[in-house]
């Protein structure tokens, strides 16, 4: 139960707003409480309450020359609420979209797009694609719905007689079968999802 417990106040330490920044802030560099206060434009007051919390929490410490610096662990958290955040962030595609079929590893992954931007517009979609498709040199790896020889074209056949290898994971079912020209789908080493 202790372990639960534990793991609760975590969360509440990472509740606050402003405790956030102040961890964010020393993931960044080392403060001084006061240049820290005045960085995320706090009182001095409410940033040592801060530190304190952060302090207590194991996430944050004094260095002896004065300033604040982020702990092993609070670097780790930080790092791992990346993950949290980006779902949050994109919530509403992640509420409609079913990731448990995807490996855990690429799950367990997320967090390293928290600076990418979601896109729903259909052709800036397609013309990005078309664009990585055609920059590639050696390889190229994705998650999709199924490689469809109608949208893969003549660039994509290009590349595989360049020698660039592609690698796709998608559903068994939506895998197409029978063969093609050079550049459609069973040149292609595809993953496969139950």
């Amino acid at each position: 139960m202790e372990s639960r417990e534990g793991v609760n106040r975590l969360f509440l330490e990472l509740a606050s707003e402003n405790r956030l920044d102040v961890l964010r802030a020393l993931h960044a560099r080392d403060f001084k409480m006061r240049e820290l206060a005045r960085k995320l434009d706090l009182t001095a007051t409410e940033t040592f309450r801060q530190i304190k919390r952060l302090s207590e929490a194991l996430l944050v410490q004094k260095l002896p020359k004065g300033s604040y610096t982020i702990t092993p662990y609070g670097r780790l958290v930080l790092q791992l609420s990346s993950s949290q955040e980006f779902v949050f962030r994109h919530r509403e595609y992640f509420s409609t979209h079913d990731l448990s079929r995807l490996p855990y590893p690429f799950i367990n992954r997320i967090g390293e797009l928290s600076e990418a931007s979601l896109s729903m517009e259909m052709m800036r979609n397609i013309n990005k694609g078309e664009e990585l498709v055609g920059r590639a040199e050696q390889y190229l790896w994705a998650i999709v719905e199924g490689p469809d020889n109608e949208l893969l074209g003549p660039a994509v056949a290009e590349q595989i007689r360049k020698g660039v290898k592609y690698r796709f994971i998608v559903p068994e079912s939506l895998l197409p079968t029978g063969s093609g020209p050079p550049g459609t789908a069973q040149d292609f080493e595809a993953r496969i999802l139950p």
